[in-house]
C-alpha cells in the first residue's frame, strides 16, 4: 500500500480532512498507516486502514493479459509492415490504436471510481491515473495507443506518397502527428501525481503536445486532402471514402487553429495544476462539465486519427 493514493472518510479527530485525497508514505503499525492529504494545509498522520478508501486492483489474471495484449499490438505491427504497403492488414493499426485508447479511459475509470469524490462522475482523463493500479494500465494502454498512431501516420505517408510522389512531410503534417503521438505516449508513461513535481510537469507538458499536434497535423492534412485533383485514387467513393468524409466535414474545427477545443481541453488541464499547486480545492461541478467536455475532444481526436483506417483498407 506505501506509495498508493487513497481517499479518506469517517475520521473523528480531523473530520475537516474526510473525503481528501491523502498519499500512503509508510506502514505505521498494524492496521495503520501514515498518510499526506492532499489539497489542504495538514501534517502527516497516521490512519486506520478502515479509514481509508482505495482504487480497485488489476486482477492478475488481466495484468497478465495486458502484457499479452501488448505482444500482440507489437506483432501486428511486424507483420502488418512485413506484408507490404498494398496489405489491408494495415488498416488494423488505427483500430489497435483506438481500443488501447478505449481500454486506458474505461479501464482506469473502472479502477478508479472508487476514489471519486462525491458529486463527481465525469473526472478529467489524466486523474483516473493517480492509483497504482490504474497507473499500470493508463501507462501501458496510452503508450501503445501513441506508438500505434505514430506507425499509423507512417503508414499513411507511405499511401500519400505511393500515389503522389511530390508529397513532403510538411504536406501531409506527419511530424505534427508524430509530435501529437509523442505526447500521447509522453502523457501515458509520466503519470499525473498528488504533488506538482517533475512526473507531473511532463505529464501535462504531454497533453498539450499532443493537443498542439494534433490540431497542427489535422490542419496540413485537410489542406492537403482538400488540394487533391478529382482524379487521384486517394479520394475514394462510398464506404472506401468514409474515412476522408469523416475527417473533412465532421472534424474541420480540428484543423483551425483558434478552434475553441483547444481552450476546452486547457481548462481541465489547467484546473489540475492549479489544484496541485494548492490554488484551490476540488471544485464538482466544474470537474463534471470540465471532464465531459474533455472526454468529448478527446473522443473526436481518437475518431479522426482512426479514420485512416478506412484509407489504408482502400488501398
Amino acid at each position: 500500500m506505501q506509495g498508493d493514493v487513497v481517499r479518506l472518510h469517517g475520521l473523528q479527530k480531523k473530520p475537516s480532512l474526510n473525503g481528501a485525497l491523502a498519499l500512503i508514505l509508510l506502514k505505521h503499525s498494524e492496521g495503520r498507516w501514515v498518510v499526506r492529504p492532499y489539497g489542504v494545509t495538514s501534517e502527516p498522520f497516521a490512519v486506520r486502514t478502515a479509514n481509508m478508501q482505495r482504487g480497485r486492483e488489476l486482477p492478475e489474471s488481466l495484468r497478465q493479459g495486458l502484457f499479452v495484449a501488448v505482444a500482440l499490438s507489437v506483432l501486428l505491427v511486424a507483420v502488418a509492415a512485413r506484408a507490404g504497403p498494398r496489405s489491408r492488414l494495415r488498416a488494423l493499426v488505427p483500430v489497435a490504436s483506438l481500443l488501447w485508447f478505449l481500454v486506458a479511459v474505461l479501464g482506469c475509470y473502472y479502477l478508479h471510481a472508487p476514489l471519486l469524490a462525491s458529486g463527481v462522475y465525469v473526472p478529467a482523463i489524466s486523474e483516473m491515473g493517480i492509483s497504482s493500479s490504474a497507473r499500470l494500465l493508463y501507462r501501458v494502454a496510452f503508450g501503445l495507443c501513441g506508438f500505434l498512431l505514430a506507425v499509423t501516420l507512417l503508414q499513411m505517408h507511405d499511401l500519400m506518397s505511393k500515389h503522389h510522389s511530390d508529397i513532403s512531410v510538411q504536406d501531409s503534417g506527419l511530424l505534427w502527428g508524430l509530435l501529437a503521438s509523442f505526447g500521447i505516449t509522453l502523457q501515458g508513461v509520466c503519470t499525473l501525481r498528488l504533488d506538482f513535481g517533475m512526473e507531473t510537469v511532463l505529464h501535462l507538458s504531454g497533453a498539450m503536445v499532443t493537443m498542439f499536434g494534433t490540431f497542427s497535423h489535422a490542419e496540413r492534412s485537410n489542406g492537403w486532402f482538400k488540394s487533391l485533383p478529382d482524379g487521384s485514387p486517394l479520394l475514394r467513393r462510398g464506404w472506401r471514402g468514409f474515412g476522408l468524409s469523416l475527417r473533412k466535414d465532421h472534424f474541420e474545427a480540428l484543423g483551425s487553429g483558434s478552434s475553441p477545443l483547444l481552450a476546452i481541453f486547457m481548462v481541465p488541464l489547467l484546473l489540475q495544476g492549479g489544484k496541485r499547486l494548492g490554488l484551490f480545492a476540488e471544485l464538482n461541478v466544474v470537474e463534471n462539465c470540465m471532464g465531459i467536455m474533455q472526454w468529448a475532444v478527446v473522443a473526436g481526436i481518437a475518431a479522426f486519427f482512426c479514420s485512416y483506417a478506412f484509407d489504408l483498407m482502400a488501398v
